[in-house]
């Protein structure tokens, strides 16, 4: 325990730092459940790592942030093997111009993410859904904010599901932000893009619409799913490539699909 900041294993409203300091690198493992309130892993030095692993839960009630404030080189969290990471916010922070360096890994299927609030990638964070196999999903219910640009996400073949109540923005600087799988499956509310957004595998359309005022682009190889009137593009959207589709668009509560 004494890896946790404070030497005490964390309760629900502990605060929980790991950084610089810790004596050994960190592990949620065994197959148990860890929690704890907000979680800040760091370095201005050594690289600091926390794996949560085979089978295991960490449930964070509060913000996490990855951050390195010095140094290179990359560290952050690791889920692996089947395992479960929920917190209200996460937040990854690199050092400029050095990146990726403050990580969050989240690269097979079997793991299970939920983000109850915004996801933040600033300069010098990265997040890595795809690294091996089929990629990882996020289940994110708050606004999706890349604030770096679109190398600092690795998402190929990987899921982004904005599943939160009420309306969910995504925001980047105004780059393009590309996603493998975009799925849409809200009990509320749409997706509202305030900057452009490309799909490179799918965009699954379960419930809720996307507002693509800023643009919405398809790579060659996407497809669009079950999209009904309960789940459509309302707005611009653009498919490349010469092969047959059909445009997931409408207006107000109507699905109107164009087929090309």
């Amino acid at each position: 325990c004494r890896n946790w900041d404070d030497a005490r294993v964390p309760i629900a409203s502990t605060d929980v730092v790991i950084n610089q300091t810790r004596l050994n690198q960190c592990f949620v493992d065994g197959g148990g459940t860890a929690v704890c309130n907000d979680l800040s892993v760091s370095t201005n030095s050594v690289n600091t790592d926390l794996f949560v692993q085979n089978s295991s839960t960490l449930n964070c009630g509060g913000d996490v942030t990855v951050e390195r404030s010095a140094g290179l080189g990359t560290m952050g969290i690791h889920l692996v093997n089947a395992s479960t990471f929920t917190a209200t916010s996460l937040t990854l922070i690199g050092h400029p111009p050095y990146t990726p360096e403050g990580i969050f890994q989240n690269t097979e299927p079997a793991n299970t993410c939920i983000i109850s609030g915004d996801l933040t990638i600033q300069p010098g964070g990265f997040l890595d859904l795809a690294f091996v196999g089929p990629g990882g999903t996020i289940q994110l219910q708050g606004n999706w904010n890349n604030l770096a640009n679109d190398l600092s996400f690795d998402e190929f073949l990987s899921t982004v599901e904005f599943n939160g109540v009420g309306n969910q923005v995504i925001n980047t600087t105004g780059f393009v932000d590309f996603f493998g799988v975009l799925r849409v499956n809200k009990p509320s509310g749409d997706v509202v893009q305030n900057d452009p957004v490309g799909i490179r595998n799918t965009i699954d359309l379960l419930q809720g619409r996307v507002m693509s005022a800023p643009g919405l682009r398809l790579n060659p190889i996407a497809t669009a799913t079950n999209y009904t009137d309960a789940s459509f593009v309302h707005g611009p959207m653009t498919k490349l490539g010469t092969t047959n589709f059909t445009y997931p668009v409408g207006k107000g509560n109507s699905l109107r699909p164009a087929a090309l």
